[in-house]
């Protein structure tokens, strides 16, 4: 099948995406050293509940700031893992960057007419090391939940992309490892491809520029 319109925008989710992160707050416990107290299952399910989803929204949009996350977590999954504790595992989800992150991006840069794009559900402290990345001078507009009010999958963040940047919904490649966003953009309009981030990342995305004709095959 031939892409229906031309692509201008590519943007990138980070986390999953560009770079490595853990998979759970399970996986996350063990990468800062610290045993898992409950069962697996059972720290997800806390770490997914309304509560906790409530915290995590609020503080990926900057609505609350670092202290109050982590006594708030802390709060919404039974005190299982204290605040200083809830700290040091988020300080453990990001990993380093997906092999051929680098060569993808700085080959996409050298493409007439390309603009490139990341757009990460995070918070105040990910994102300067999202950002210092080597990729991150091969990109052209950075976009952060925190920074906007905004988070993936609401209609809202994919709008601001597009007045921030004048380019149309229907001329935007979307890359990311959450399938709700992934969703949320397409009923935006956007073109959007989900990311397996257990497999190759670079490898998926590559075939997908090359689909949509933006990267030659």
């Amino acid at each position: 099948m031939n892409p229906p319109n031309p692509i201008r925008l590519v943007c990138f989710d980070v986390g999953g995406v560009l770079i490595r992160a853990r998979g759970s707050f399970p996986e996350a416990i063990l990468a800062a050293g610290l045993p898992l107290r409950l069962p697996p299952a059972e720290i997800a399910a806390l770490f997914e509940s309304p509560e906790a989803h409530e915290v995590r929204q609020q503080y990926r949009t900057g609505e609350i700031q670092e202290r109050r996350y982590a006594q708030s977590l802390s709060d919404a999954i039974h005190g299982i893992y204290s605040p200083g504790e809830i700290l040091i595992i988020r300080a453990a989800w990001l990993i380093d960057s997906h092999p051929e992150t680098d060569a993808l991006l700085r080959q996409l840069r050298e493409v007439p007419g390309i603009r490139i794009a990341m757009l990460s559900n995070t918070c105040i402290e990910h994102w300067p090391i999202m950002r210092q990345y080597p990729w991150r001078s091969c990109v052209h507009y950075a976009f952060a939940s925190h920074e906007l009010g905004l988070a993936k999958p609401a209609p809202e963040i994919f709008r601001a992309v597009e007045s921030a940047t004048s380019i149309p919904a229907y001329e935007i490649l979307f890359f990311d490892d959450m399938e709700a966003n992934v969703v949320g953009a397409r009923e935006c309009g956007w073109n959007a491809f989900w990311v397996d981030p257990l497999g190759n990342p670079g490898r998926q995305m590559r075939g997908a520029l090359v689909h949509w004709r933006v990267l030659p095959g």
